[in-house]
Parts: C-alpha cells; structure tokens; sequence
C-alpha cells in the first residue's frame, strides 16, 4: 500500500519536462532565424513551421499544465517554485511567443522545484488508504463535535485510523485500544453508580463493576439497580457484549512484545470499534448520561 515517490505528481513534471524540451526547439530556431533573417517574414516561416509541426499550441499546454502544477506545490508546501510558478504565469499571458524567455522561466521553475524537494520525502497513498488518512474530526465516529465520547475519543480514532493508511496496522490497534477503554470508562459512568473499587484505573476495573450488575459475585444473583428497565439493562449487557471480544483481540495482546498485526486485522477491529462507539453515542447524551 505504502510507496515512497520523489513527489506526488511526477506526470506534470514529466509533462512540463517534455514542453521544456519543445521550447528549447523552437527557441534555437527562432533565434537562429532572426540570425540569418531578422525580418518579419522569417518569424512568419518559423511560425508557419511550428503550426505544421503541432508545436503553436505549446504555450497554452504550458499554461495549463503550470496551472495543475501550481495547485500540487501549493499542496506541497514549495513556496519558492509556487513564486516561480506565479512568474510563469505572467509570462505566458503577455509574453506567449517569447518562447526563449518562456524556456528561461520554465527552467528555473523545474531547477527550484529539484533544488526545494532535495531532502524531503513524500508519501504515496493507494487512493483505498486515503479514506482512512484523511478522516474528518466531524465525522470519524458519526456523533457530533460536542458528544462527551466524540470529544473523548476522536483524537485516538484519528491516529488509528492513519496509522492503518500508513500500513502501521500494530499502531493502529494500539490507538483503538486507547479508543474502547475511554469508552468502558464512559459507559461505567452513565451508570450513576458507586462503584465497589474506589480506585477504578483502568479496562478492567470498569468492566469488573458492569460485570457485577449482570451477576453480583457475592451471591451469584443479578444486581442491577430497581428503577432500570428491560431496555437498559439489555444496552449494558451488549456493551460487555461487544467490548469483552475486542479486549481479547486488542489490548491483552497489543501491549505484549512480539504480538503484530496485519493490515486486515486492525481494519477489521477499526471497524467493529467504530460500531462500539456509534452504538453507545445511541443511548448516552452529549453529557454522557443514558437516555
């Protein structure tokens, strides 16, 4: 998935490349026409042989491909070849048949462009990657940007979720780790219940006390709270449900040295992550209460 590149857009500089090359043609023999015969009749002939040739619309191929190139290193972050670029751009809109100073500038424009990408590396994504690298804040986990388990959750979902684009699959199933146990936290706390342990720290000290509501461990009877309806107590059996599996896949494996993932692994677990989270933003409010 993952491939290294000089840059992102080698198909504009080899086609800004190829117009250089035109250019310099049809400058050399401009410059020698105008040597043998400076008059108007001989810029008629060279143009008349350009036309012949195909080569007349050369400048409008460069302004078009200046344009695109423009847009890649103004993403790039290349300011100096963008200025260049800029400098181009005048020429050809008033200077379109000066085809030695459009040569000069088309030039300097590629020497920058080499002399301001040497020693940067660029990352190339299979357009399949980019789904997950370019993930939204308002959308990664479907709820809105003030929901206490957006605002929890979101920037490890992100991180998991870029890790898989850059084919880091162990990474990102660290980050989803971090995701589900903020999660187990949460939906600990919508109970309103005191919990047994006063120093609940992690994962499985906030499964242990919703556990204990399923089946009290003293008497080996249900302990969920009087005034709870059927509907809620199914809600906190499917989070165990859900989470228990993920926790025996995920985090009491990933933190052990010599555990990796494939990329098929941690995608799958991205996924079924996302389903936990969207399924608890169901039935907890924007505060982090059940509803």
């Amino acid at each position: 998935m993952l491939q290294l590149a000089v840059d992102g857009f080698l198909d504009t500089i080899f086609q800004s490349t190829h117009l250089h090359e035109v250019l310099w043609i049809m400058a050399f023999y401009r410059k020698a026409t105008k040597s043998s015969k400076p008059t108007e009749e001989g810029d008629d002939a060279v143009d008349r042989a350009f036309a012949a040739m195909g080569l007349m619309d050369t400048p409008a191929k460069l302004t078009k491909a200046t344009n695109l190139l423009g847009k890649c290193v103004s993403r790039m972050g290349l300011r100096v070849t963008l200025g260049e670029i800029a400098d181009l751009q005048v020429l050809l809109k008033t200077r379109p048949d000066d085809f030695e100073r459009l040569l000069n500038s088309l030039d300097q424009v590629l020497k920058t462009f080499m002399r301001e990408t040497e020693g940067r590396k660029f990352i190339y994504l299979d357009p399949l990657a980019v789904e997950y690298y370019d993930v939204k804040r308002d959308d990664a986990v479907g709820q809105d940007a003030q929901h206490v388990v957006y605002i929890t959750c979101i920037d490890d979902y992100r991180c998991a979720a870029r890790c898989l684009a850059l084919d880091q699959p162990t990474a990102c199933v660290f980050h989803l780790c971090r995701v589900l146990e903020n999660v187990v936290k949460l939906v600990w706390q919508s109970t309103g219940i005191k919990a047994t342990n006063a120093n609940l720290r992690g994962w499985g000290d906030y499964e242990k006390e919703l556990r204990s509501l399923q089946l009290d461990p003293g008497t080996g009877k249900p302990n969920w709270p009087g005034d709870w309806d059927d509907g809620r107590k199914a809600f906190y059996r499917q989070v165990l449900a859900d989470l228990v599996p993920l926790k025996e896949a995920e985090r009491n494996v990933v933190m052990h040295a010599g555990k990796t993932y494939t990329q098929e692994d941690a995608q799958m677990l991205l996924l079924a992550t996302k389903r936990v989270v969207e399924r608890v933003t169901e039935h907890l409010d924007a505060q982090g209460a059940y509803y």
